[in-house]
């Protein structure tokens, strides 16, 4: 993932890169979310942002995350 983020430092407009990196984060915390490890999900996903704020579907993932995270907190 920091490759990644190296390489959109670099080529920041390029369209493909923005989206490659939000289908690895997307993955990334997708495997994460399976472990229980939320927070961690939350934070890749966050980094995923700072190269492409707009898009909703990270929104969204970002909102089930959140939700997960809280009906495990509530035990469900």
């Amino acid at each position: 993932m920091q490759d990644l983020e190296r390489a959109l430092e670099l080529e920041p407009r390029s369209h493909e890169s923005r989206q490659a990196l939000t289908q690895i984060a997307r993955a990334y915390a997708a495997s994460l979310v399976e472990e229980g490890r939320y927070d961690q999900a939350l934070a890749g996903l966050d980094r995923a942002f700072r190269f492409d704020p707009d898009d909703a579907s990270l929104k969204q993932e970002r909102a089930l995350i959140l939700l997960l995270r809280t009906m495990r907190s509530r035990g469900r």
